[in-house]
């Protein structure tokens, strides 16, 4: 068997989540679906990450196995052919054999993800479906410095979803960084995985800080207790993007600290 990885973008406006469902619209349904067609037998997708219901990426990497090699030729068919079939609001930019042993996820050393916030008295039409628009003026100041506490290794209960299926929510966060650009506040998170719903929550929070309803310092004391209700409200999908999936072969993987690569990875 060989290995194939499909590096894949997605509007997820219209789907309900990565994962495959019965009877409904998923990314990893309408892929493998297109996959198997093209390819005359099924196909499995492994995923770096599951997105939930509207949430967007960029930089999403899957990995599936093919009986044998397929040359260079064979693989741009199988580009051009599963970008026709998917529907509108799914890509795959490339598709390419890896190294025996490559997996999506288990292979990862980290991920980035982006949450943009359309921050102005009226909403962009244009930006409704990929920014969450928050009218209140945020403190991007006073943001930031909560942020500062969530770096380094945490048991990250306190910003886990319910139902969240990891074993535990120790994570290791090496920068996070949020930003004004005229009308729009980013806040971008890279860490060495993430547990469900966790940069939603932590969007939440971090807002609350920016519209002063709590001290920047309220955050360090949020993950000491571990409690979901002590942090700040979920942030819609809409914001938040999968921009990046870092692995060992990449040359950015060189930035990623040492702590972030603690033992036992991957999490459970």
């Amino acid at each position: 068997m060989v290995t194939l990885r499909l590096d894949v973008q997605y509007d997820g406006t219209d789907f309900h989540g990565w994962q495959r469902m019965p009877g409904v619209s998923t990314i990893q349904g309408h892929l493998e679906t297109a996959l198997a067609t093209v390819l005359r037998h099924p196909v499995t997708l492994d995923a770096a990450g599951r997105t939930d219901a509207g949430v967007h990426a960029r930089g999403q990497v899957c990995t599936f196995s093919v009986p044998e090699m397929l040359d260079a030729l064979a693989l741009r068919r199988l580009l051009r052919g599963v970008n026709a079939l998917v529907p509108d609001g799914i890509g795959v930019r490339a598709v390419a054999p890896v190294e025996e042993g490559f997996h999506a996820r288990f292979t990862a050393l980290g991920k980035r993800y982006i949450y943009r916030i359309h921050n102005a008295a009226w909403p962009d039409t244009f930006g409704a479906r990929t920014h969450w628009h928050l009218p209140e003026m945020l403190d991007v100041d006073a943001m930031q410095q909560a942020a500062w506490c969530l770096l380094g290794e945490h048991d990250f209960n306190a910003f886990r979803a319910a139902g969240c299926q990891a074993k535990h929510a120790t994570r290791y966060i090496w920068r996070v960084d949020v930003t004004r650009d005229g009308d729009v506040v980013e806040v971008v998170l890279w860490g060495n995985a993430f547990v469900r719903s966790q940069v939603r929550i932590t969007v939440g929070t971090l807002v609350e800080v920016g519209q002063g309803r709590r001290p920047h310092s309220d955050v360090r004391r949020i993950l000491e207790t571990r409690d979901r209700t002590q942090a700040g409200r979920t942030a819609p999908p809409q914001g938040l993007s999968l921009d990046r999936v870092f692995y060992p072969q990449d040359a950015a993987a060189a930035a990623i600290p040492p702590g972030a690569r603690w033992p036992g990875w991957p999490p459970g």
